[in-house]
Parts: C-alpha cells; sequence; structure tokens
C-alpha cells in the first residue's frame, strides 16, 4: 500500500508540473475523430430507414456509444 501511495504522489506531482509548464497538455484520451460529412450522410440514412445505426456506427469507424453521443450533440447544437 505504501509503495502503490507513493506511485500515485509521483505521478500527480509529475502531472501537475506538466500542467504548470505546458499550457497545450491535456490530461486523458484525446479525442475520437471522424468525417463530419460522412456522419452527416449516414445519419441521415439511418434516419430514412435505408441502413441501421449499428451498419453506420461501423461504417463510420466509432463505437455504439460515441454514435450516439455524436448525434446528441448535433440534435443540440441545431
Amino acid at each position: 500500500e505504501f509503495e502503490r501511495d507513493l506511485i500515485v504522489e509521483r505521478t500527480a506531482a509529475g502531472k501537475a508540473f506538466r500542467k504548470a509548464n505546458d499550457p497545450t497538455w491535456k490530461d486523458g484520451r484525446k479525442p475520437i475523430e471522424y468525417d463530419t460529412v460522412l456522419f452527416k450522410a449516414l445519419n441521415e440514412r439511418v434516419i430514412s430507414g435505408e441502413i441501421t445505426a449499428k451498419d453506420a456506427w461501423t461504417t463510420l469507424g466509432v463505437g455504439k456509444t460515441k454514435w450516439y453521443e455524436i448525434v446528441k450533440e448535433r440534435k443540440t447544437a441545431s
């Protein structure tokens, strides 16, 4: 437990140092990139019933959760 606490402290100190010295640094994963034009076309086909949502997110190359996050994001933006 003691060693684990030391690791956590060193990790936190390293992140704090990096954050203080590099304004472009962000903690966490990089955002998933996707083709917005392809998303729009696929979403229109899903709405019209031509393809399923599963086919659409597979074609776009994102997961189920990300697909629905993007759909929700687009609905609130418009």
